[in-house]
């Protein structure tokens, strides 16, 4: 039986990289390439990872594409992540009321500093939630398992109480194997009918 939620910060937070770079203008030729050659890159990783903060990764990504300064430089500064980052405030409060049924509520995402800095410093609910995991504090980044396995010791769960709720299908194939039960979350609107299915249900 399902009690413990497990959510990504994308849950909480809109980043969707290729609709940001759409709305600054960007093809969607040179979308698709950015994406192959950075976001899934290994200076990603390492920003994730813990290994470099977000204004190193601004620096070189810039480095890499310098006729893309300007936007980079916009995007990956930690003061406007509230711009590109704004808050999912349906989540939010469905979330309150699932705590309300009975969910306890977890985090644990792959996220730089800055970016679980900006989340916890602003998520209105903070205080309901009930442990999170970092990617950056961990230095180890899914879709490694070894994560999803230091989450279930750190909080003494058990994967087959825990729905682990992501938007990429890779981390959600990771966390199936050891026994999570998953749901891939897409911010439209068959993404969020199927969570808010889930939040609004009472826990049994």
């Amino acid at each position: 039986m399902v009690k413990n939620l497990v959510f990504d910060v994308s849950v909480f937070f809109d980043f969707d990289i290729g609709k940001i770079l759409a709305r600054l203008g960007f093809s969607s030729e040179e979308i698709l390439h950015l994406k192959r050659t950075v976001f899934n890159q290994k200076l990603w990783r390492d920003m994730n990872d813990g290994k470099i903060l977000l204004e190193t990764f601004r620096n070189e990504v810039c480095k890499l594409y310098p006729q893309y300064k300007k936007e980079f430089g916009e995007i990956f500064n930690p003061e406007n992540l509230s711009t590109y980052m704004p808050q999912i405030k349906e989540n939010i409060l469905l979330t309150s009321k699932a705590v309300e049924n009975g969910y306890k509520i977890y985090i644990l995402t792959n996220s730089c500093y800055d970016i679980i800095t900006y989340v916890m410093n602003s998520l209105p609910i903070k205080s309901k939630i009930s442990g999170t995991m970092f990617s950056c504090v961990e230095n180890i980044s899914m879709p490694n398992e070894k994560l999803f396995i230091m989450f279930l010791e750190k909080f003494n769960l058990n994967a087959n109480d825990c729905l682990f709720v992501d938007d990429k299908e890779r981390y959600l194939k990771a966390a199936k194997k050891l026994g999570f039960n998953t749901l891939l979350y897409q911010y439209n609107k068959k993404g969020q009918s199927e969570l808010n299915n889930i939040l609004l249900k009472k826990v049994v």
